[in-house]
């Protein structure tokens, strides 16, 4: 059969119109009926089910290519006409394989202008919440469809955010998607997808691209990221947690490869590769201090297996970061502050702290480490304002630079190591003025101790830094508590460990290197322990100025340091034991060039050229220290002995029951003496201390001291009115020195004082707490015209010359003080009265007259005694007495005075006669003997001499005399004599008939018998009533007086060899005698 013939046949026709008409019919139906029906289905079904509107503005299908066009579609917010998404066009082209495939294959895919808009209304509630719980219902059939699609493109699409709750917009436009291929037919589920996807996000631009097998077993792939200068501030507010800090500003970019895939036990498995950028970070406080700056950080991440837990971090790189640390006034610092946490707003409950509470303490048992190649800072700076204290301290790092190799942590077994740490060029500064420390400002090693154990307890970490290295650090401390700073510089500080380890069986190997102050230099080198606590190490301390300690050690003394540099060479050990902390240093130290001034006065205390000790031997803990030589050149002192024999010196550290003590002035009380006082009134009042007995619960000794050209301004005041010298040219030694009060340093000092040489030696322990001396200091021939201002004050006088000697000597044992105070004057001139308060009120210059022997020298010796422990005594007040008492007796007793002088006990200030007579008696001559020596050895001395008579005794003794001298010249005309009565001696046969004769002769009222005639008298009474009748009157008692001064000024010219001029009569007068001082006698006053 022809084919011509066959296609002529009617069947044939009608199988052709049938395919004509099935054509027409696929066509009609698929250019215009389809289009409709999906469009109907589609707005039904999104209506029913979503309450949303469905609107397009033309659907076109062209059943012959398998296109399908969507244009203008618009989908609306439930149950309102506000848009929720919308696009220009949807083409989606299905390919004829989609028969041979038995499922769904498509061509291509492109959607064109996309547009969704996104709204957070509340928390936890978005515009849609719909389509979430569609897709969260439970499907019949949860194996994946069979579908194969091609060319997945989305070409300018915009993604809007409404979050009201944050009140953020954020904005996702130009955004491009690119997906080759997509499938989940088993003979294509093993090729990988390409993914490209770019665009903005909130203008800054975002790129991912990758490539990922979906549907294959492993479900892997890999994602690489880039986001460019993210506004991170922008975000903060979708924190989990709101934290206490703002943050001000920062970007992030991200270049990273993210990969991903299930292996077939089923683990998961997620991997990270690429670079981290931070830049222009800024962290501040609520009211915009700042915290933490970084205007660039890049961590590179290499290959690193996130779900294993193992993180390898090849280097990261942080470039000037600024950190800011600052302490309130009430003790907190603003880490503290702006780490805090609170819920956020965005989330429920802030599980964070719970879980983070939860799982404290418990031990991961998954892996989790982190590696990191290289740790690099450069230009890094750390600033520090502490409020705490009365002046605040402002602390700060500069040019900060470190860099880190190997850094390895292993969260698992709780273990840090680091390979090497370097930092080198950095600059530290420190300002400050008075600190306030914790636990009344003595910060204590058992609060450091706890909030160490605190930080292991907390992290349970171990740690391990096989090199740490500080090279070329630079320190600036500067102290403004004193006024003027106190600035100390220290450069090419350079610190090295090794083998620094939480392993307290590894020691750590130390050396540390650094200039101060351009001239001292610090090397340090040896081992040291952390746990517990411990150094072994070598110190080379040379000329370093250390007054940078004199704000940390201000309030335990009563100095303030100008100037001091320290030197040390030495070993030094310290250990921590169960009874606490004990050391031992063994060397050699020294301190050169120091000044000190007194706290309060600010006055020079202390200052030496060279202080040097050699062979040191020292143990803290008991404190014992031994020095077996030191050396002081050049020292400048002021000395002060207290009217307790306490030395200034003793009270360099401020006693336990604290506050400040003058180590400069001296004690002054008020001296003024009042003319009607008594001499205890004139005596200082006792100024008593409590003496703590025993030994101390600390030893030192130093065997030999050397002193070379020493100046001391010296003031004791175991003398009042308090005695200063200057003492110069110092020099000797001084052995044995200890704390020991059973043993006495040998003292062996010369030098000059006021230009007078000096020698002082015998024994002291003044380092003991009980005093204990045997000390004699003697001073040859100084000038005293350079006291004249002070005799001036004391004594009212000033000095025109002279020149002193004296030797004292002081002993004090078992708390009993005797002293020797001898002192030689030598041609000592007072000068013009002085008006001064302070100045005693007694006759001084008489009392030099008296004092001053023939060649102008006064020798005086002050013994005193007693004991230190009668709160009634006193040392300076017992001197003073004894020197008062002197120049008291001088005015009130100059006789018996002299008479001591002359080394006699006799009293001199007068010389008795017989009643009635005026020659000198054998006792009487030897008075004026007496009196005459001491005369003439004090030729400055006038005599005034006052014959007495008594108005009974002698007008009776001349009485008897007259009597006498008539019964001699009665005799005397008996024998016919022609002599003077003077001459005539009666002798005991005749006597009793001459006084009968005279008896009878003188005509005075007599005795009478019964018959009227004179009573014959016995020989007692006869002499009684004649020398009654001869008595003499006043004026011959006032001749007998002046007859009496006669005969002693005679006696005292002829044989006591004393001039004329120095001799002055009085007046005679009459005295009576009153107990056992007689009337008749001549008395003696000086001038």
């Amino acid at each position: 059969m022809k084919v011509s013939s066959y296609f002529r046949k009617p069947l044939f026709k009608w199988i052709v119109a049938a395919i004509v008409f099935l054509i027409a019919v696929y066509g009609i139906a698929g250019f215009f009926v389809v289009p409709g029906i999906i469009g109907d289905k589609a707005q039904q079904f999104v209506s029913g089910k979503f309450q949303r509107k469905l609107e397009f503005e033309k659907i076109s299908l062209n059943p012959f290519t398998l296109t399908a066009t969507f244009d203008g579609m618009r989908l609306t917010e439930p149950g309102c006409e506000d848009d929720f998404a919308s696009f220009d066009s949807l083409m989606v082209d299905l390919s004829s394989q989609s028969l041979f495939r038995m499922a769904p294959v498509i061509e291509e895919i492109r959607l064109v202008n996309p547009r969704v808009h996104l709204v957070r209304s509340a928390r936890n509630h978005y515009n849609v919440d719909d389509f979430i719980a569609f897709a969260a219902e439970p499907k019949e059939d949860d194996s994946p469809a069979r579908f194969s699609i091609n060319n997945i493109q989305v070409e300018n699409a915009v993604i809007e955010f409404d979050d009201f709750p944050q009140n953020k917009h954020h904005v996702v436009d130009e955004l491009n998607v690119s997906i080759p291929f997509v499938s989940t037919i088993p003979s294509q589920v093993d090729i990988f997808v390409d993914l490209a996807i770019n665009g903005r996000f909130n203008q800054e631009k975002i790129e991912l691209t990758g490539k990922a097998r979906p549907f294959f077993k492993d479900k892997d792939g890999t994602v690489n990221i880039r986001l460019d200068k993210i506004n991170l501030p922008a975000y903060a507010g979708y924190l989990p947690v709101k934290p206490d800090f703002d943050l001000k500003d920062g970007k992030l970019s991200i270049d990273m490869e993210v990969g991903f895939g299930q292996r077939a036990e089923g683990q998961q498995g997620l991997t990270l590769e690429g670079n981290v950028v931070l830049e222009s970070l800024l962290l501040a406080e609520p009211d915009g201090k700042p915290v933490l700056k970084i205007p660039e950080m890049t961590v590179r991440i290499a290959h690193s297996d996130v779900l294993s837990g193992k993180f390898d971090i090849g280097q990261v790189l942080l470039k000037g970061p600024e950190v800011y640390l600052d302490r309130n006034r009430a003790g907190q610092w603003n880490v503290e502050r702006v780490a805090r946490f609170s819920p956020a707003d965005n989330t429920g409950k802030n599980h964070v702290g719970a879980a983070a509470d939860a799982s404290a303490g418990k031990k991961d048992s998954r892996p989790f480490s982190v590696s990191l190649g290289k740790l690099f800072v450069e230009n890094g700076e750390l600033r520090v304002s502490d409020q705490i204290h009365v002046v605040p301290a402002d602390f700060s790092v500069r040019n900060f630079a470190l860099d880190v190799d190997g850094i390895v942590l292993d969260v698992a077994e709780k273990n840090v190591t680091v390979d090497r740490m370097v930092s080198a060029g950095t600059e530290v500064r420190f300002v400050h003025g008075k600190l306030k420390f914790q636990e009344n400002g003595k910060p204590t090693r058992k609060t450091v101790q706890k909030a160490a154990n605190e930080i292991g307890e907390r992290t349970g970490f171990g740690f391990r830094v096989g090199r740490f290295e500080l090279n070329d650090w630079a320190v600036h401390f500067e102290n403004h508590d004193a006024g003027k700073p106190v600035v100390t510089k220290v450069d090419g500080l350079t610190v090295a460990l090794d083998n620094l380890s939480s392993d307290d069986k590894e020691p750590v190997q130390l050396s540390v290197k650094a200039n101060v102050n351009q001239k001292g230099t610090i090397a340090i080198g040896g081992s040291m322990n952390l746990s517990p606590f411990g150094t072994d190490l070598d110190l080379d301390i040379r000329d370093v100025d250390v007054r940078f300690v004199q704000p940390y050690i201000e309030d335990f003394v009563n100095l303030s340091l100008k100037q001091a540099e320290l030197t040390v060479k030495g070993k030094f050990h310290l250990a921590q034991a169960k009874t606490g902390m004990k050391g031992q240093f063994a060397g050699d130290a020294g301190i050169s060039r120091l000044t000190t001034v007194d706290q309060l006065s600010r006055q020079p205390f202390v200052s030496w050229k060279v202080l040097s000790l050699k062979g040191i031997r020292a143990d803290l803990a008991p404190l014992s220290v031994v020095v077996d030589q030191v050396r002081l050149n050049d020292l400048m002192a002021r000395v002060i002995l207290s009217s307790q024999g306490r030395l200034n010196l003793q009270d360099i550290l401020r006693s336990e029951s604290g506050g400040r003590k003058s180590l400069t002035e001296s004690e002054e009380k008020n001296m003024v003496l009042n003319a009607g006082s008594s001499i205890s009134s004139r005596i200082p009042e006792n100024e008593g201390v409590a003496k703590k007995k025993g030994r101390p619960d600390y030893s030192i000794q130093i065997k030999k001291w050397w002193i070379g050209n020493g100046k001391i301004r010296f003031s004791d005041n175991f003398i009042k009115p308090r005695y200063t010298a200057n003492l110069v040219d110092l020099r000797g030694t001084v052995s044995g020195l200890t704390t020991n009060p059973d043993k006495q340093a040998v003292v062996d000092v010369k030098g000059r004082v006021n230009g007078a040489p000096l020698v002082i030696a015998g024994s002291v322990n003044p380092l003991s707490e009980r005093l204990s001396l045997d000390i004699r200091a003697n001073v040859k021939g100084m000038e005293l015209a350079q006291f004249s201002a002070y005799s001036g004050k004391y004594i009212g006088y000033g000095i025109d010359k002279g020149k002193l000697s004296f030797d004292v000597a002081y002993k004090v044992e078992n708390d009993q003080l005797s002293a020797e105070n001898a002192l030689v004057l030598d041609q000592l001139t007072l000068g013009e009265k002085v008006d001064s308060e302070s100045a005693v009120n007694l006759p001084v210059q008489l009392a030099l007259s008296l004092l001053k022997d023939r060649n102008g020298v006064i020798d005086i010796n002050l013994p005193i005694g007693g004991s230190l422990n009668d709160p009634e005594f006193s040392v300076g007040g017992i001197i003073f007495k004894v020197f008062v008492n002197l120049i008291q007796k001088a005015v009130t007793a100059p006789f018996s005075l002299l008479a001591s002088i002359v080394g006699d006990t006799e009293e001199l200030s007068w010389v008795a006669f017989d009643p009635g007579s005026y020659t000198l008696s054998e006792s009487g001559q030897r008075k004026l003997e007496t009196l005459a020596r001491a005369l003439e050895d004090r030729p400055g001395l006038r005599l005034e001499i006052a014959g007495k008579a008594d108005p009974d005794a002698d007008s009776t003794g001349l009485g008897k005399k007259m009597m006498m001298k008539k019964i001699r010249e009665m005799k005397a005309r008996r024998s016919g004599q022609d002599i003077g009565s003077q001459q005539v001696t009666v002798s005991d046969e005749e006597y009793p008939d001459l006084l009968k004769r005279l008896y009878g002769s003188e005509d005075f009222d007599k005795p009478k018998n019964w018959i009227g005639f004179s009573k014959s008298m016995p020989v007692a009474d006869m002499e009684k009533l004649l020398s009654q009748h001869f008595a003499g009157k006043k004026d011959d008692l006032i001749r007998l007086a002046n007859r009496r001064a006669q005969a002693v000024k005679d006696w005292l010219i002829e044989k006591g060899n004393i001039s004329e001029e120095r001799l002055f009569l009085l007046a005679g007068g009459l005295r009576k005698t009153e107990g056992t001082e007689s009337g008749n006698r001549v008395d003696f006053s000086l001038k």
